[in-house]
């Protein structure tokens, strides 16, 4: 078997973008992307929530996420290929965090450092908050933190293929194997050995395997604080048209959204596997977030994608 400069473990859109990256600033480099589940039935890219947001307290991921949204907004200029035009479907109508009185210290807080760091973001209060937003029930809410632009949501798995497609235009290879092993000194990773019985010897090794990292770093000898888990959601079919509607998080941290008559009903038939802890909190959430009379909430669903990177950046508002 051949050899590489660099294997990267895992080809979602983590891997599928650090393959993209590399290649692009130095397309000479021999750059394998070693993927199990090449339907992506378990991935976080296929599972997330595909959101982004400016509204985090520590400033790198407030900066990661300016340059995140940048290049979303140019993907096609990026990403776009003859026979792959990109197109993400974009949607900017913000993030609003809610918060009960308790709660209006830390979300000035995180007002400031968001400020700080350039985030395009507005404080409301409840009397701003029912103006803009009449269908929203604010009846327990003393501050609101709307972020004006920059946030929103956009198709993940879009995003996913067009990182893939265009860093193998760029000559990545892509291996349909399992990571079993990892040959290696204290200092060093020098093969990655594979469930088909091969090993794959390689200068550097990126560990882009998601929920499955902490069981790959382990292979070197590496302990990392870091667990695959599930972030709940709450589907609502809206019974009338509601305008301007962002993402919108309330005290609760369930997290509700409009994306039109029916929310994505492709994504919440790969999520609809709920712990019952999360459908005991539905009730919650219909009668405190939306305040839309006649709103029929589904039943809560789970999506292995924001848990198991917040296991290992966790950035709280509140």
């Amino acid at each position: 078997m051949s050899s590489a400069d660099v294997v990267i473990v895992g080809s979602g859109v983590m891997g599928a973008a650090t393959a993209y990256w590399l290649t692009r600033l130095q397309p000479s480099l021999r750059v394998t992307l070693v993927e199990s589940d090449t339907r992506y039935e378990k991935a976080s890219s296929s599972l997330s929530a595909s959101s982004i947001r400016q509204q985090f307290t520590c400033p790198v991921n407030i900066r990661l996420s300016q340059f995140g949204i940048a290049f979303l907004r140019e993907a096609e200029q990026h990403l776009g290929l003859p026979d792959h035009p990109v197109a993400l479907g974009l949607q900017e109508p913000g993030y609003l965090y809610l918060a009960q009185p308790e709660q209006t210290a830390a979300l000035h807080t995180a007002h400031q450092i968001q400020k700080q760091a350039g985030a395009d973001v507005s404080l409301l209060g409840p009397d701003e908050l029912r103006q803009c937003y009449p269908w929203l029930n604010v009846d327990d809410v003393a501050l609101g933190s709307l972020g004006l632009s920059g946030e929103g949501w956009f198709d993940g798995p879009a995003l996913h293929q067009a990182f893939l497609k265009k860093a193998m235009a760029q000559g990545v290879q892509c291996l349909h194997d399992r990571v079993v092993g990892l040959d290696h000194t204290a200092s060093q990773v020098s093969a990655v050995r594979l469930a088909s019985g091969g090993s794959l010897p390689c200068g550097q090794v990126v560990n882009a395997a998601g929920p499955w990292g902490g069981e790959v770093a382990a292979m070197a000898g590496v302990q990392l604080p870091h667990r695959g888990g599930a972030a709940h959601g709450v589907c609502a079919v809206l019974p009338r048209a509601v305008a301007a509607v962002p993402l919108a998080d309330r005290p609760e941290r369930l997290v509700a959204a409009a994306r039109g008559p029916v929310f994505d009903q492709r994504r919440r038939a790969h999520t609809n596997r709920a712990r019952p802890a999360a459908g005991a909190r539905l009730g919650r959430m219909e009668r405190r977030t939306m305040g839309v009379p006649g709103t029929p909430y589904s039943s809560a669903h789970s999506s292995a994608g924001g848990a198991c990177l917040g296991g290992l950046l966790r950035d709280e508002h509140l």
